[in-house]
């Protein structure tokens, strides 16, 4: 027992020399607390415990008295035995659950114990009729027992067989069953009828009958049987069978009284533990009484008929008819609720749908009144307008008998149009009109109407309105030919419109201008609106008078039009300024219909004219009015330096006007300018020993060439020479001018020079002056100039070289689009040229070659130029932007995968490193591998490239090699292509994970603690291996400071990626204590994983060494008197031994020699590491043993299953061992001499200093 297990140990008995679950004391002043502890004492008796876990036992009433402990007046149990309790102290509460109590030890109560310990209270307190001390004191030991204080003896009275008696009762009711077998269950019975209830569960002996059987009659048949009666009296209840033994305020608890320095106490009640429910209903019977009657007047009806029905059913149990009371009987019906419907009724009334619930009482009549309603139909009269269909209000119907001119009643529509005769008898009726409205015809019409029960009939009744017609006499004041006379206005249209001013209806008078409408409703007023003849004024809209009281009558109406005139003004005008012409002596005549018109005047004297001339303000305005109508003015004398008209001018009259003036124009005389241009003209095309197209120039007319024509120092008009190089300056007005070449095509010298020229007026009917010259340009030529780079490499040097060719855009003065019309060879970057082109426009220049690290430009790259009209006759155009030539580029991806499995890996670090003869390696990134295991290499310059890993993912090893790999240009990574399979743009890195080693070291039999002999297993469990590779694993043996006893080595190829290696150790000679074990992993000779920790359970195995003494007694005593037959025992104290069987050999010698006495003992036994046994020597006869000392020799060995003896494991061999000897002494004289007497009292001497040893040894 070690240092702390004694200080414990020591504590538990002073603890138990003050009295455990004892009253101790006056109680401590009240808390706040209302549960006060009280201890009725009163019980004799006394109880050994002992609780194994702590190896401690103790008696723990000191004085084997007792008493009852209680909270509030209610017993408890003590759950806290090294704990005195303490009388009067106030204590807490809470609710008793797993881990709500802790011991001393730190132990936490478990939910099996506390329903054990509820099963302990119950049946062996609460159940039990027995509520004695003696009963109290054997139920609290039970508790003890539950929470690991086991009984050791009983003493004061007390009994082992006492308390064998209250636990098997106790444990024989851990059936788990709370409640007889047809506990919740629901019976319905009728009166007079019994059912029997069997109770499988047992537990109809321990409850009592219902005190208040509420009209039923219970008796118990037997333990198992209950029969239930129901009578009359019986009522719907809900009975509760309760334990016999428990009192009647027997209430819930499940409480944990406790106190700081007082023992802990618990109260257990389980009121749901046996008691049972039962639901008990009685069936009694009832009447059903129906009373018939119509529903508007109250007679009753017979000869109706109703159905009963259950709830929920459509069928009906039983029917009955109405009587000539109108009443109906269901007789004998259960007590309950039930429906009551109306299955048939009567011709002359409808049927009630209605379902009647009805509650039926026992003994008693339920009456239900239920009503019919009569058969009944309506009428639905809808009037509208038989034209619009517009609804009528205010116009009233009659009703009528068949055969009767007296109508029944009478009914006049709404504003919806509609009237209705509502709730009459279903037969044939008539409907008529009585009284219309007062625009409206009155109809006549006699409806017939069939009425239908619960329906109605619509009828649908028209009125035609009222009806008018409007004439019209129509003139008119003059005709439009001049003539004056009043005439008949014939082909005149009028419309007749309502107030929205919609046309109701048209008409067109006749020859002798007379017209009449159709005939148009009295409920439209109307306005008559005329459509006045052409030239002619309109006359207002005349509103029809109506009056009511007239139908069919015809309103007529005169209507007369007055011609419209205008006075005719004319302006000489410039066609092209529109300007007056300021000029008398221009003459006119005037035509209508063909016909010349001629005028008279009074001033200075009375005439006709026919020829009408202007003034000098160039303007002439006729004499008289012009009747409405189309006129033309033809010019006969235009003015000076203008061309006659050969058209005439049309004029309309349309009278709206006071005056229609109008303008007369004429055209100008014009001059006219002609140039002829003739220039040195490419004619063909020669291509030279490059396939550079060079031109043949000849002298031909000049297309192109602008001229400007120039009057009084301000340009008129620019023109351009036309193919045949002719340019012409037309329609201008007559004077002096000057005119000048301002441009000449592209590539021609311009002539600026000034040249007169003077346009004069002609004969009247000649249009144009004309005048000719001719002139001569010079070719000139254009030279391309452009700027060329090449991108620079940062990694490589590349040669830089191209060569250029310059195209036309299109085709140009006989060579076709996209000819060649130069090269030029371009070595590095700088500015290049293309020399004295002969003609200009759009050029594009074109790579034809290039260095290959670079791309080759093939974009055309356009230049416009254009052959200026000034200055030198060489120009030179320039390219805007440099030509740049860029490296070749492309992608490259690097997928990094799990070598085994192939799974990508994500979190890789790469250098990518740019390698070159002439530039040696250049580091161009470091890159990470994605989620996808990827890494893709974008967009990088031509050349030569490796990548090499510079930090592998977790948890894998590093990969060394470089992988090389080429930019061509132009390669392209798929992003949604996850393949793993190596192409020319995907190189694939294969990654080796970082090998797991996991170890467990045991003895060859799977223990953790072993003896010097057993050997030793480490299993190495190794993970994450890669296939195909070959490893070394070496195993090594240490003692707990890290020194190395032993290695083991393998070496394997791996066949797939987890392996395990066994490795079998022996202990070394002599040691005892940890041995511990660890792996080393290689591969190709590099440490690739370890597996080593001093302090690793799992790595460690325990040697033990074990020990044994021996303490031998004869009879009990370490001296007996010569043949006695005595017991020998030897006591065996073990520490250090592994749990399990061994096998004890015990033999006895003579004392300081080996010689043996009698056969030896061997027995097996069960050992637990550390304590003592008592091995008998029963096989030695200790009558027979000769005067003498003597001493037991012990052996412990190994046993297998088969009880096969195996190892020693310990022995205690020596003979001159006091402690494993004894002594047989010779017989004592049988008389009382001096002698005998001093023997004796030393003897006694002797026996009292063996005692004080033999317990002073047991204390240590």
């Amino acid at each position: 027992m070690n240092y702390k297990k004694r200080i414990k140990k020591t504590l538990l008995s002073l603890i138990a020399l003050t009295g455990l679950c004892t009253s101790l004391g006056n109680a401590s002043q009240a808390q706040a607390n209302t549960y006060l502890l009280s201890d009725e004492h009163g019980g004799t008796g006394n109880v050994q415990i002992y609780h194994k876990a702590y190896d401690y036992n103790w008696w723990i009433y000191p004085k084997n008295s007792f008493g009852i402990l209680k909270i509030n007046g209610e017993v408890v149990f003590c759950v806290d035995p090294p704990t005195g309790a303490v009388p009067g102290t106030y204590y807490s509460s809470e609710e008793i659950r797993e881990g709500a109590l802790v011991d001393h030890f730190g132990t936490k109560i478990t939910q099996q114990q506390i329903d054990e310990i509820k099963n302990a209270i119950f049946w062996g307190w609460d159940m039990s009729e027995d509520k004695s001390y003696d009963r109290y004191f054997y139920v609290q030991t039970k508790v003890w027992d539950i929470l690991g204080w086991t009984p050791q003896a009983f003493r004061a009275g007390t009994s082992w067989d006492s308390y064998n008696a209250v636990s098997d009762f106790i444990n024989g009711k851990l059936n788990g069953e709370r409640a007889t077998s047809w506990h919740n269950e629901n019976h319905t019975l009728k009166v007079g009828e019994s059912i029997t209830l069997t109770d499988t569960n047992q537990v109809s002996p321990y409850i009592s009958n219902p005190t208040d059987t509420k009209g039923w009659i219970f008796e118990k048949i037997n333990d198992s049987q209950l029969k239930i009666t129901a009578t009359k009296d019986s009522q719907d209840a809900t009975f509760v069978f309760r334990p016999k033994s428990l009192p009647d305020n027997y209430t819930p608890a499940s409480l944990l009284f406790t106190y700081p320095t007082s023992q802990n106490v618990m109260m257990f009640r389980d009121p749901d533990r046996l008691f049972s429910l039962l639901k008990l209903n009685v069936v009694k019977n009832g009447q059903i009484k129906i009373v018939k009657s119509d529903e508007k007047n109250g007679n009753v009806l017979a000869g109706v008929e109703f159905g009963l029905f259950a709830n929920g059913n459509d069928t009906p149990i039983k029917t009955a008819v109405t009587n000539e009371n109108g009443e109906a009987f269901f007789n004998d019906v259960e007590a309950k609720e039930w429906i009551v419907k109306e299955t048939k009724t009567i011709q002359t009334h409808r049927l009630n749908p209605q379902a009647f619930n009805v509650n039926v009482v026992p003994n008693e009549t339920a009456t239900v009144k239920v009503t019919n309603a009569p058969k009944e139909g309506n009428i639905k009269i809808v009037k509208t307008d038989d034209e619009t269909k517009k609804v009528l209000s205010g116009v009233e119907f009659g009703l009528y008998e068949k055969g009767s001119n007296q109508p029944v009643a009478t009914a006049t529509t709404n504003e919806k149009g509609e009237a209705y005769f509502n709730n009459y008898f279903p037969k044939e009726w008539d409907i008529k009109e009585t009284r219309t409205l007062e625009t409206y015809r009155l109809n006549e019409q006699v409806y017939s109407v069939q009425i239908e029960d619960g329906k109605t009939t619509t009828v649908n009744a028209t009125n035609v309105s009222k009806k008018y017609k409007v004439s019209v006499s129509k003139h008119l004041d003059q005709g439009l030919d001049g003539s004056g006379t009043r005439q008949a206005g014939k082909g005149i249209q009028f419309d007749l419109v309502d107030s929205s001013n919609k046309v109701i209806t048209s008409f067109t008078t006749d020859e002798n201008g007379y017209g009449v409408s159709q005939e148009i409703s009295y409920n439209t007023p109307t306005w008559l609106i005329e459509h006045a003849p052409t030239g002619y004024k309109a006359t207002e809209p005349i509103q029809v008078a109506l009056d009511s009281s007239k139908d069919n009558h015809t309103y007529h109406y005169v209507v007369e039009n007055n011609a419209k005139k205008s006075y005719l003004q004319l302006i000489k005008t410039d066609i092209e300024t529109g300007k007056n012409i300021p000029a008398s002596g221009v003459r006119f005549k005037l035509y209508k219909n063909g016909k010349q018109v001629s005028q008279q005047v009074t001033y200075p004297a009375i005439q006709t004219i026919d020829v009408f001339e202007t003034d000098k303000n160039g303007q002439v305005t006729f004499p008289q009015q012009l009747t409405y109508g189309d006129y033309e003015i033809e010019e006969v004398q235009a003015p000076t330096g203008y061309v006659l008209s050969d058209k005439r001018l049309a004029v309309n009259i349309s009278g709206n006007e006071t005056v229609v003036t109008v303008k007369f124009a004429n055209t100008p005389q014009k001059g006219q300018l002609q140039i002829t241009k003739t220039g040195s003209k490419i004619v063909s095309w020669v291509k030279d020993g490059n396939g550079v197209n060079v031109p043949n120039i000849q002298s031909l007319p000049l297309a192109g060439v602008t001229f400007e024509l120039i009057k009084d120092g301000k340009v008129v008009e620019q023109k351009t020479t036309n193919a045949n190089g002719i340019v012409e300056f037309t329609n201008k007005p007559l004077g002096k001018y000057q005119y000048r070449e301002i441009s000449a095509p592209k590539g021609y010298v311009v002539d600026s020079r000034l040249h007169e020229i003077t346009f004069t007026p002609q004969e009247q009917t000649v249009k144009v002056d004309s005048h000719s010259v001719s002139v001569h340009n010079e070719r000139k030529t254009i030279s391309v100039q452009f700027n060329k780079q090449f991108e620079k490499s940062k990694y490589f040097k590349n040669k830089q070289k191209a060569r250029f060719g310059l195209y036309t855009v299109k085709a140009v003065e006989g060579l076709s689009a996209d000819s060649l019309v130069g090269i030029t060879e371009v070595s590095g970057s700088g500015s290049y040229t293309f020399n004295n082109l002969s003609i200009d426009g759009e050029f594009y220049l074109k790579e034809l070659s290039t260095g290959e690290a670079y791309s080759l430009n093939d974009s055309k790259i356009g230049v416009s130029s254009s052959f200026t009209t000034s200055g030198s006759p060489a120009q030179t155009v320039v390219v805007a932007k440099p030509i740049v030539n860029e490296l070749k580029r492309g992608d490259h991806e690097l997928v990094k995968v799990e070598s085994n499995s192939k799974e990508r890996i994500e979190a890789v670090e790469f250098k990518l490193v740019a390698v070159s003869e002439n530039n040696g390696e250049v580091e161009v990134g470091r890159y990470t591998t994605d989620k996808n295991g990827r890494i893709v290499f974008e967009n990088l310059e031509y050349g030569n490239y490796y990548a090499e890993e510079t930090k592998p993912a977790k948890g894998f090893l590093a990969t060394i090699q470089k992988f090389f790999f080429s930019i061509k240009g132009g390669e392209k990574v798929e992003k949604n292509d996850h393949s793993t399979e190596a192409t020319a743009t995907r190189t694939v890195v294969e990654n080796e994970r970082k090998p797991l080693i996991h170890t467990e070291a045991t003895t060859l039999s799977g223990g953790k603690k072993g003896y010097v002999f057993e050997k030793h297993i480490e299993r190495a469990d190794l993970k994450d291996l890669t296939i195909g590779k070959k490893y070394t694993v070496i195993a090594t043996q240490y003692d707990s400071t890290g020194k190395v006893f032993a290695t083991q080595e393998r070496e394997f190829v791996a066949d797939k990626d987890t392996r395990t290696e066994i490795f079998e150790f022996t202990v070394p000679v002599g040691f005892t204590g940890n041995i511990v074990y660890g792996e080393d992993l290689y591969r190709d000779k590099e440490k690739v994983a370890t597996h080593f920790d001093l302090k690793n359970e799992k790595q460690t195995v325990e040697v033990l060494k074990p020990t044994i003494n021996t303490f031998a007694k004869i009879g009990g005593k370490k001296v007996m008197t010569v043949g006695e037959k005595q017991e020998l025992v030897d006591t065996l104290t073990y520490k250090e031994f592994k749990n399990g069987k061994v096998l004890v050999r015990t033999w006895l010698v003579k004392y300081g020699t080996n010689e043996v006495v009698g056969e030896p003992v061997e027995q097996i036994l069960e050992l637990d590491g550390a304590g003592e046994v008592a091995v008998k020597l029963d096989k030695i006869d200790t009558s027979k043993l000769p005067v003498g000392k003597y001493t037991i020799m012990e052996q412990v060995f190994e046993v297998n299953e088969k009880g096969e003896k195996g190892n020693l494991i310990s022995e205690h061999v020596n003979p001159k061992d006091e402690n494993q000897s004894f002594e047989v002494k010779p017989m004592l004289p049988k008389t009382g001499t001096k002698e005998s007497g001093m023997t004796i009292f030393a003897g006694s001497i002797a026996l009292i200093g063996a005692l004080v040893l033999l317990k002073k040894r047991q204390k240590n």
